[in-house]
């Protein structure tokens, strides 16, 4: 394990005793000294989702330095050199120094794309936590172009029959007008951080992206609730490992979200959204017989990035300052890693390993 730990004053969703509590790992701490049950959110290495598991100990341990890491929307802080997560360019998840992060780097965060019920399941600490492995209905080889399509189906509907578009004066489509839009962000500021960082631990685990900014002594959180660019950016993946699989998706033919990926060589990231059609591309009859090797293991890592809770945050800079204090290393009964930060960041803890 890198040395050094948790700084004080890093956040951590948890539940304390079953009840969902965002609390400074000191504080989680010293709970644990009184023999109070706490769970924190983890990665599941089997499928790539978020899940709690119980702390069983917490190590407090002396650093002489820190590094602050900001990327895109956040930032977090760690004592000493200690060790995060960070996608490689197969798609792999590798424990790096902090020291040894580059700008550039991706450090593995989460946004889960879950049900209201699933929602339910996952916050009731009386369920126990089942994998949920995602399905994909392959009704025709060509559905991947048909839903990568800018128009809908019922508007292709509409004009095969001759319907063209709704008139205006449709009672139905004027009815519909008066309802009033949801806003596609929504800013709320608090003046009480931890109020700050559970709503945005919370929003992400509800499936919203998620950034936060200072605004004087206040923290203010923005959750983007509609898709768009905004909510592309921020729900991404890198696009490095599903261009390791240039060989087999020449290969096959090619979906309109194929050929986006082809089109803009230059981008280091790419949205969930297309990745999910490009895996979906392959696995629904799009794979050349006799794939092998890394290019089937970079496949691999790619479903799992692209179905999993997992998105990237790209590291903007790093910077070493003194540290004075005790840092914390959290010894967890399950999991990979420990999810903790204003925003969700994936760092190492004892029983750390992929």
């Amino acid at each position: 394990m890198a040395e050094g730990g948790l700084a004080a004053g890093t956040p951590l969703l948890s539940r304390v005793e079953g009840v969902l509590s965002t609390v400074y790992v000191e504080d989680l701490c010293r709970y644990l000294e009184f023999g109070v049950k706490v769970e924190v959110l983890s990665l599941n290495p089997e499928d790539y989702r978020v899940k709690f598991v119980d702390v069983k100990g917490c190590e407090s341990v002396n650093a002489s330095t820190s590094f602050k890491v900001g990327f895109r929307g956040g930032g977090f802080r760690v004592a000493g050199d200690y060790g995060v997560y960070v996608v490689n360019s197969i798609g792999r998840i590798v424990v790096r120094n902090v020291s040894r992060l580059s700008r550039g780097d991706f450090l593995v965060s989460f946004i889960r794309m879950r049900s209201g019920d699933d929602m339910d399941r996952f916050l009731d600490p009386r369920i126990t936590y089942s994998d949920i492995v995602p399905s994909i209905t392959c009704w025709s080889h060509e559905w991947y172009d048909i839903v990568s399509r800018s128009q809908s189906p019922v508007l292709k509907f509409m004009k095969a029959w001759g319907g063209g578009r709704p008139k205006t004066e449709d009672p139905f489509k004027a009815k519909l007008s008066k309802v009033k839009r949801k806003p596609s962000r929504r800013v709320k500021c608090y003046e009480n951080h931890l109020q700050a960082y559970q709503e945005a631990w919370t929003n992400r685990i509800l499936g919203f992206p998620t950034s936060l900014v200072k605004w004087g002594s206040k923290l203010c959180v923005s959750t983007y609730y509609r898709g768009g660019r905004s909510r592309d950016l921020m729900e991404s993946i890198p696009s490095a490992p599903l261009r390791a699989l240039k060989s087999i998706l020449k290969g096959s033919r090619q979906s309109a979200a194929v050929k986006y990926l082809m089109i803009h060589k230059n981008i280091h990231t790419i949205s969930k959204r297309i990745a999910r059609l490009i895996v979906s591309h392959l696995l629904c009859g799009g794979l050349t017989v006799g794939s092998e090797g890394p290019v089937i293991e970079a496949l691999k890592n790619s479903i799992l990035l692209a179905f999993g809770d997992l998105a990237v945050a790209r590291v903007a800079e790093v910077e070493g300052a003194p540290y004075e204090g005790p840092a914390y290393r959290l010894k967890l009964g399950g999991g990979v890693g420990v999810f903790a930060g204003g925003i969700p960041v994936l760092l190492e803890s004892s029983r750390s390993g992929l």
